[in-house]
């Protein structure tokens, strides 16, 4: 059979072969028992086949016998007691080859010996069977319902919930039942036995955050103890606290800027959210300061370990007045790039702030090498981190940094960064594309940066590299951030000192031409495979680009031999036809904003050059002039019914009819007037209607 050569099965000469059908005859691979001797896997019992899974586990074993014994298990998981049941799950789970049919059966199992689990087991089921490709949403309803049950003695802990809220987050399924429990045991007293470590805490605060379940009740009960001991909150803890903070705080804020908000009660809650929002950027901050202030971050070192996602591990020697803490502390090099990111944030105001942010960077990625050791997004995070700062900042404090290095870090740093990621292959880079061109940006900005060092042909190569490959790929951006990679590179093209654009221009106009062409197909594809269910393309996408296409300064760089407008060629007619197209269905959408306005005078810029004429309605800039004429006389219309405020058009915002109104005077037409009546009468529509 090719599974067993043993002596005994092979017979004597002039003997005859052993029958295939003789039960003493092994089928697949054989299991050497505790006993000694072996006994194929597909006779296991189910205690024996438990063992060899644990076994397995610790051990384990070649695929074609892991298989088997996943096989066996299959058959026999009837047989199986509640904590067999319960160790084959873990060792199962904890296997990179995932067995889903067996998970599957062994769920059906669970259900139907759910009284004998205890409230550890199920919430270990419940961390299996939601980190599934396929999550199992039946089994995961059943168990909440289970600990849910007021009648049921089995009653969960905080630091259950937690488990729980984790497990559910990376599944992604905020089910209201669990949300509603966790919350209320989360919500308890701090004190006693309600006390959570601040690891425990943390990890609450994210899965609320992620499932988009964060309030102010849960947020006062946690964070404190996250950050516990006050005063002295350990660094590794404040890194992590200052990563979540930086998403929850854009969560705090959607739920501050909620425009579905009625009365009373909700705007009391958004107005409690955005204090809470600040409350607590401002106490993770005091935390992680404090917590750098017992360390010295001037020797920061880095070790080549961690995954592509959290980067290296970062070793930050204690202070020497520190007692009792001569070894370093090792933190996680993306939660420290978040404190970093902090600390950054308020070291303009705050110059200690600003002398441990630029040790860091020293430590971190002006090192010779240490740049490379970061994966690809935390070296766009540092690039931009370096590029926000407007100019060095040097300390006033001289016992934490002298003003030498202060200067210099991140000029250094920057020069690494660049370096770094001109190595990386260019598909890699596409993708951060934006971030990357935004933060050259940023440094050709800089004063006493950038113009200062040796980095700028670096960065003008790497734009140079990002431009080729968008014009190969331009098909994997969306449309917010091929629009964005556009305009940096113009933007380079046209700002970079001369000698360093010549490289850039070529290839930015290059991908201006690719761009245009591909703006309608590009506009599609976004409405498709981006938008869809969401109303069309976004208002802020459309504007954007009329923006770009009418802005004659960046266009400038594009400019032939002969110098013509590039504006004047037959590709950018098109996409101004199709850019048209989606400014109308923005138009007609109603409720006229900031995107009409805005659009209107991207059209009346463009017309201008182009000698469009606002009176012929064929004309682009006709077109759109009329669309915005009769969305405004719909909104100020008065039809002489008696209807509910809801019942009718939102008014115009002032700021929107202001500017609205300087349009129309600059092309010379005459802005619908503040009562306008549909039948076309003179009748005065303030007075009441009898």
């Amino acid at each position: 059979e090719g599974w067993d050569w043993e002596d005994k099965w092979h017979p004597a000469p002039g003997a005859a072969l052993q029958p295939r059908d003789d039960p003493r005859r092994p089928q697949g691979p054989l299991l050497k028992l505790p006993q000694g001797h072996y006994k194929p896997v597909a006779a296991l019992s189910h205690g024996e086949l438990v063992a060899a899974v644990v076994a397995a586990y610790h051990d384990p074993p070649g695929e074609v016998m892991w298989q088997a014994l996943c096989t066996r298990a299959e058959r026999v998981a009837v047989s199986l007691t509640p904590a067999e049941v319960l160790a084959v799950v873990r060792c199962v789970a904890e296997r990179q080859a995932g067995q889903l049919k067996l998970l599957w059966k062994l769920a059906s199992i669970i259900v139907e010996k759910l009284a004998a689990f205890t409230t550890d087991d199920l919430v270990c089921f419940a961390t299996v069977y939601a980190s599934l490709d396929a999550v199992h949403h039946g089994l995961l309803n059943v168990i909440v319902l289970i600990l849910a049950d007021d009648e049921d003695e089995r009653n969960i802990t905080s630091l259950q919930a937690v488990e729980l809220l984790v497990a559910f987050s990376r599944a992604k399924y905020p089910l209201p039942l669990l949300i509603e429990l966790s919350k209320r045991e989360l919500t308890k007293a701090n004190e006693g036995v309600g006390k959570r470590p601040p690891e425990v805490a943390l990890r609450g605060l994210n899965a609320l955050t992620q499932m988009g379940e964060l309030d102010e009740a849960c947020l006062a009960s946690l964070l404190p103890q996250a950050l516990a001991p006050l005063g002295s909150t350990a660094l590794p803890n404040a890194c992590a606290a200052c990563s979540w903070v930086l998403v929850a705080s854009k969560h705090l804020q959607r739920l501050q800027s909620n425009p579905f908000a009625e009365g009373v009660a909700e705007l009391k809650t958004s107005h409690i959210a955005a204090s809470w929002s600040q409350d607590a950027l401002a106490a993770v901050t005091a935390a992680a300061r404090g917590a750098l202030a017992l360390h010295d971050p001037q020797h920061l070192r880095l070790v080549r370990s961690g995954t592509d996602k959290t980067g290296p591990k970062c070793l930050v020697p204690a202070c020497m007045s520190v007692a009792g803490t001569s070894s370093p502390t090792i933190v996680n090099g993306a939660e420290l790039l978040a404190a970093v990111e902090l600390l950054a944030t308020a070291g303009i105001a705050v110059p200690d702030d600003a002398a441990i942010v630029n040790y860091i960077l020293e430590g971190a990625v002006a090192r010779p090498g240490h740049a490379e050791m970061w994966p690809l997004h935390l070296q766009v995070r540092w690039l931009a981190l370096v590029a926000q700062g407007s100019t060095p900042i040097a300390s006033t404090t001289a016992e934490l940094a002298p003003a030498d290095a202060s200067k210099l870090a991140p000029s250094a740093a920057a020069v690494s960064l660049v370096q770094a990621l001109i190595a990386v292959r260019p598909h890699a880079l596409l993708p951060r594309a934006p971030e990357l061109l935004g933060a050259v940006h940023a440094l050709a900005e800089w004063k006493g940066g950038l113009e200062f060092t040796q980095s700028l042909p670096d960065a003008v190569k790497l734009a140079c590299v990002i431009t080729k490959e968008a014009q190969k790929s331009l098909f994997r951006l969306t449309l917010r951030e091929s629009h964005a990679v556009v305009r940096e590179s113009l933007w380079l093209s046209t700002h970079l000192p001369k000698k360093h654009a010549a490289t850039l221009q070529p290839e930015a106009v290059e991908l201006l031409s690719v761009a245009a062409a591909s703006l309608p197909a590009k506009f599609r594809a976004e409405n498709v495979f981006h938008r869809r269910g969401a109303g069309g393309i976004a208002a802020e996408d459309v504007v954007a680009w009329c923006s770009l296409l009418a802005d004659a300064e960046l266009l400038a760089v594009a400019r032939t031999s002969d110098g013509s407008d590039i504006a004047a060629t037959e590709m950018l007619d098109e996409a101004w036809s199709h850019a048209l197209e989606e400014a109308l269905q923005v138009v007609r959408r109603g409720d006229l904003d900031d995107a009409a306005s805005a659009l209107l005078a991207s059209f009346v810029t463009e017309g201008s050059r182009r000698g469009w004429d606002v009176m012929d309605e064929q004309s682009p800039l006709g077109c759109l002039t009329l669309a915005i004429q009769n969305e405004w006389k719909r909104a100020i219309a008065r039809d002489g019914e008696l209807e509910d405020p809801y019942h009718e058009p939102l008014p115009i915002p002032s700021d929107v009819e202001r500017r609205l109104r300087e349009l129309f005077h600059e092309l010379g037409i005459a802005p619908p007037e503040s009562l306008y009546n549909v039948c076309g009468s003179n009748v005065d529509t303030t007075r009441p209607m009898l």
